[in-house]
């Protein structure tokens, strides 16, 4: 049996020149306003040689054309609450819960000035394009 090779990769140019640093990128939820529409998708990034995570929520409009489906991606929003060098997170699971069009991020992590066994479990509510509302619940593993 020999290996399948697709002839022609449409996105290989693409896909080769996401940064190594990007481990994650999943779409979760749509939204929809003024007429136009689109899809959050989430992006997750390691920093600080791999001992943090960042996590970046981006709005991704659709724009049909005849036939042509075009991407853009309007703006890129950073999860704050997440993104601080002074006081990081690990994040080690994410997942997209969609209810309807919202997009609900569920991440489990590990924050970097714990001590012991604890791990946080933050629900990350995709409200608007380029608002949210985040939650952080500490669970302490025995």
């Amino acid at each position: 049996m020999l290996p399948a090779e697709a002839i022609e990769s449409q996105a290989l140019g693409v896909v080769q020149a996401v940064p190594p640093r990007i481990h994650r990128v999943f779409p979760c939820g749509n939204w929809s306003q003024s007429g136009h529409g689109g899809y959050y998708r989430v992006v997750l990034a390691d920093v600080s040689g791999g001992v943090g995570t960042e996590v970046y929520i981006q709005t991704m409009q659709e724009t049909v054309t005849g036939a042509n489906l075009t991407l853009s991606t309007l703006e890129t929003t950073p999860v704050r609450e997440l993104n601080d060098d002074h006081g990081q997170y690990l994040v080690s699971s994410a997942k997209c819960v969609s209810k309807g069009a919202k997009g609900i991020v569920e991440l489990k992590a590990t924050f970097e000035h714990d001590e012991g066994n604890v791990a946080h479990r933050i629900r990350v509510v995709l409200t608007a394009p380029g608002s949210y509302k985040i939650s952080n619940t500490v669970v302490r593993s025995p």
